[in-house]
C-alpha cells in the first residue's frame, strides 16, 4: 500500500511539472533559449527517470531543439511549439489515466487495511482488558504484600521504641495475672534489686516478701482500693529489699484490665528507683530541721538579748529623762541630752533588728481593730517633735476631713511606718520644714484608700543611688552612714509592712531640694465614732516649743483631763525601772505603789484596790503571767481592772501571750512617757473611780 501511495504522489508531482513545461516551451526563442532550456531540463529531470515518460520527453526534446535553432524558420518554430504542446497533453493524459488506476488501487488497499486495523484493535482491546485485569490483580496482591510489610515494619518500630523507652526511663516492668496469680518481672526490674535474670524467680511471693514490713499494709490497701475502683489509679511509694540487704525505694504505678463483669483480670505496671530522691528528701528534711532548730535558737537569743538590753535601756532612758527635768548646768544638760539621744538611737537599732527578724521569720502579724487615723499621725509627730525642735525644724500636718475617720486596721504598724518616714525626714533635713499629709479616697461604702505622705526640704536622694532605697541594710552612701547613722532597715521594714497590708510605698526626690515619701493602704471603715477629727494642724512643732509642751498636763485643772488621784500599782523587780515608772506615772497625777515581784503585787492587790496595774512579765518568785491570773480570779472587780503588761520581750507572740494570760494591753520596754500616757488616757480618762479616795494612803 505504501508503494501505491508513493506512485500516486509521484504522478501528482509529474502533472505539476507538465503544467509548467507548456508555457516554458511556448516562450522559447533562439535569442534567449539558454535560460529557458535550463528551466526546461529542470522541470523534466524527474520525468526522465520514469520509463513510461520517455516517448513524451523525446517529442518534447525535438520541439525544444527546433525552438532553440537559430536557423529555424518561423513556420518551423510554430510547428515545434504545436508538437511540444501536443506531447505535453499526451503525457498529461497518460499520467491522469495512471492516476485514476493508482487511486482505485489505493482505495481498495485502504479498505483492506482499515478492516485489518479494526480487527486488530478489537483483538488488542480484548488483550489489553485481559492484561489490565491480570495487572490489577497483581497490583492488589503487591499492595497487600506492601501493607503487610508496612504493618510488620510499624510493629517492629513500635516494639523498638517501647524497648528504648523502657531502657531510657530505667523502669522495671511487671505483669500480673489476677486470675492465676502469676507474675512476670522484666530484666530491669530484677536488676534494680541487684539480681541477674535467672537469680530471681517470677513469683508473686518474691515481691511480697521483699516489701518493707512498715509499708506492706499500706501497699496492699492501695492495690485493693484500686482493684475495687475506689481510687482512679494505683500509685504507691514503698521500700523493697535488695540483694545487698539494703532497701530500695520504688515508685510503683499500675493499670488494670477488667472483663465485661467488671473483674480485674490483669494488671501491668512499672517500678521506678527513687532511692536517690528519697535520700535527698531526707537530707533536705534533716537540713530543714536543723535550720528550724537554728532559727528557734536565734529567736530565743534575740528574745533574751532583747530582754537583757531593753531592761537597762529602760533605766537609762527613764533616768536621763528625769535628770533633764531637774536643774542642770548648760554643760550637764548637753551631756544628758547626748546620753538620751544615744540611748534612743541604740533602741531604734534594736527595734529595727527585731522587726526585721519577725519579717524574715514570716511572723509579722497584723491587727484589725478600730482606730483614728488622725490620732496615730498626731502620736508620731508628737514623738518626733523634740528632735525636730532641736534642729530648728517646723512640722506641719494637713489632713482632709475624713468621711470615715474611724478605720479598721493595724494602727501600731501604720504608726511605725509613719514614724520611720518622719524619722528619716528629720534626720536628713538640716533646715526648713517637714509636712505630713493624710488624705483618704473613698473606694466604696465599706473601704477607703488611706494616703499618707511625708515631705521634707532635706538633702534629697542622688539619682544614681535611688536603687539602694528600700533595701535591707542599705544606705545611700557610706558617708551617710557615718554622718546620720542607722541600720538601713527603716525603709525596708516599712515596705514589708505596707505590702503585707496590700498597699504600696514610693517616693519622689530631688537632690538638694527635698524628698516626698508616701504610702497607700486599703482599709475597712468602722461604724464606731472616731475619737477625734482634724482638718489642719499648722504648728505641731515649732523651734521655740519644748518637748514637754507637746504633752498634755493631766494635773492642770484647765486641761481636758480633770484632776483625779488615780491609784496605780507597778510590779517591777528592777530598782532603776521602779524609780523611772514611779516618777513618770506621778507626772500624770497618780499615786504609785511598787511591788518587787508578782507575789508582792498579788498581796498588795488583796489589801488595797487599784485603778490600773502595770505588770512586768519576768519577775522572781512569781512572774507577771501568774500574778495576773491570780488577780483576775480574786473577785468580780478584778476581772475588769486594766492590767498593762510591761516587758522587754518584743519578739513575735509576746503580745498575744500577754493577752492570753489575761492582761489588758502591752507596753514594750523601754517605756516612753507617751506610752504610759496613752494607757492612762485609754483606760482611766473616761472610767469610774474604783477605789475610795479616802482610803488612799500617802505614798511617797
Amino acid at each position: 500500500m505504501r508503494s501505491v501511495q508513493k506512485r500516486v504522489t509521484v504522478n501528482v508531482n509529474f502533472l505539476n511539472s507538465l503544467s509548467m513545461i507548456g508555457p516554458v516551451v511556448r516562450t522559447m526563442q533562439p535569442m534567449v533559449g539558454g535560460t529557458k532550456v535550463a528551466e526546461y531540463h529542470e522541470l523534466t529531470a524527474a520525468l526522465r527517470e520514469n520509463a513510461a515518460m520517455l516517448p513524451f520527453i523525446q517529442a518534447l526534446d525535438a520541439a525544444v531543439a527546433t525552438k532553440t535553432n537559430e536557423n529555424a524558420t518561423p513556420q518551423a518554430l510554430h510547428l515545434a511549439t504545436e508538437q511540444a504542446l501536443t506531447a505535453v497533453e499526451a503525457a498529461t493524459s497518460h499520467l491522469r489515466t495512471q492516476q485514476t488506476e493508482f487511486s482505485e488501487q489505493l482505495r481498495l488497499k485502504w479498505r483492506h487495511t482499515i478492516t485489518l486495523q479494526v480487527v486488530s484493535c478489537l483483538l488488542a482491546g480484548l488483550l489489553a482488558l485481559t492484561v489490565q485485569r491480570h495487572d490489577k490483580a497483581l497490583r492488589q496482591s503487591f499492595t497487600m504484600q506492601e501493607a503487610l510489610g508496612d504493618q510488620q515494619e510499624q510493629l517492629r518500630k513500635s516494639e523498638e521504641r517501647w524497648q528504648l523507652v523502657l531502657r531510657g526511663n530505667n523502669d522495671g516492668i511487671w505483669d500480673w495475672n489476677a486470675k492465676t496469680n502469676e507474675v512476670i518481672f522484666s530484666h530491669r526490674w530484677k536488676e534494680m534489686l541487684g539480681y541477674a535474670e535467672d537469680e530471681l524467680p517470677n513469683r508473686t511471693e518474691e515481691w511480697e516478701q521483699r516489701i518493707h514490713p512498715e509499708d506492706r499494709g499500706r501497699v496492699q490497701t492501695a492495690i485493693e482500693s484500686y482493684l475495687r475502683r475506689e481510687i482512679p489509679s494505683y500509685v504507691a511509694e514503698y521500700r523493697l529489699l535488695a540483694k545487698s540487704g539494703a532497701y530500695k525505694w520504688v515508685l510503683a504505678r499500675g493499670q488494670a484490665v477488667w472483663n465485661e463483669e467488671g473483674e480485674a483480670i490483669r494488671m501491668v505496671g512499672s517500678h521506678t528507683d527513687i532511692t536517690e530522691r528519697k535520700e535527698n528528701e531526707e537530707a533536705l528534711r534533716h537540713a530543714r530541721d536543723e535550720a528550724q532548730v537554728a532559727n528557734r535558737a536565734k529567736s530565743a537569743f534575740l528574745a533574751n538579748m532583747s530582754h537583757e538590753i531593753r531592761t537597762p535601756m529602760n533605766g537609762i532612758i527613764g533616768l536621763t529623762g528625769l535628770l533633764l527635768e531637774g536643774r542642770l548646768t548648760l554643760s550637764q544638760r548637753e551631756d544628758a541630752e547626748g546620753i538620751l539621744d544615744s540611748a534612743e538611737a541604740l533602741l531604734d537599732i534594736i527595734n529595727d533588728i527585731l522587726d526585721y527578724s519577725k519579717i524574715e521569720a514570716g511572723k509579722l502579724t497584723l491587727e484589725n481593730i478600730p482606730f483614728d487615723a488622725a490620732s496615730i499621725v498626731k502620736d508620731a509627730v508628737t514623738l518626733l517633735a523634740p528632735q525636730a525642735t532641736k534642729k530648728g525644724l517646723a512640722i506641719r500636718v494637713a489632713q482632709d476631713d475624713l468621711s470615715h475617720a474611724s478605720l479598721i486596721g493595724d494602727p501600731g504598724r501604720i504608726r511605725q511606718v509613719i514614724l520611720n518616714l518622719l524619722s528619716n525626714a528629720v534626720k536628713f533635713t538640716p533646715l526648713g520644714y517637714i509636712r505630713v499629709a493624710v488624705n483618704s479616697i473613698s473606694i466604696d461604702e465599706l473601704h477607703v484608700l488611706l494616703h499618707v505622705s511625708v515631705q521634707d526640704t532635706g538633702v534629697g536622694v542622688p539619682k544614681d543611688r535611688v536603687a539602694l532605697l528600700f533595701r535591707e541594710f542599705s544606705q545611700v552612701d557610706s558617708a551617710t552612714t557615718r554622718k546620720y547613722g542607722g541600720t538601713g532597715l527603716g525603709l525596708a521594714i516599712s515596705k514589708r509592712i505596707v505590702e503585707a497590708m496590700g498597699g504600696e510605698i514610693g517616693f519622689t526626690s530631688e537632690q538638694g531640694v527635698g524628698s516626698t515619701f508616701w504610702f497607700n493602704v486599703r482599709l475597712r471603715t468602722s461604724q464606731q465614732q472616731p475619737h477625734a477629727r482634724f482638718s489642719e494642724w499648722t504648728r505641731l512643732a515649732q523651734p521655740e516649743q519644748s518637748a514637754d509642751s507637746l504633752l498634755p498636763d493631766l494635773q492642770n485643772p484647765d486641761s481636758s483631763h480633770p484632776r483625779r488621784l488615780w491609784r496605780v500599782l507597778v510590779a517591777e523587780d528592777n530598782r532603776v525601772n521602779q524609780k523611772v515608772a514611779r516618777e513618770v506615772i506621778k507626772k500624770f497625777g497618780c499615786t504609785v505603789e511598787v511591788a518587787s515581784n508578782g507575789s508582792e503585787a498579788v498581796d498588795l492587790w488583796s489589801r488595797f484596790p487599784y485603778d490600773i496595774v502595770f505588770m512586768d512579765c519576768q519577775m522572781p518568785v512569781m512572774d507577771g503571767y501568774q500574778a495576773t491570773a491570780v488577780i483576775r480570779n480574786s473577785n468580780a472587780v478584778a476581772r475588769s481592772i486594766p492590767i498593762i503588761a510591761m516587758t522587754a520581750n518584743a519578739m513575735p507572740g509576746d503580745r498575744q501571750r500577754c493577752l492570753d494570760a489575761g492582761m489588758t494591753d502591752y507596753i514594750a520596754k523601754p517605756m516612753r512617757p507617751l506610752d504610759i500616757q496613752d494607757m492612762i488616757e485609754r483606760y482611766l480618762a473616761n472610767s469610774e473611780r474604783v477605789c475610795d479616795q479616802s482610803s488612799v494612803p500617802n505614798y511617797t
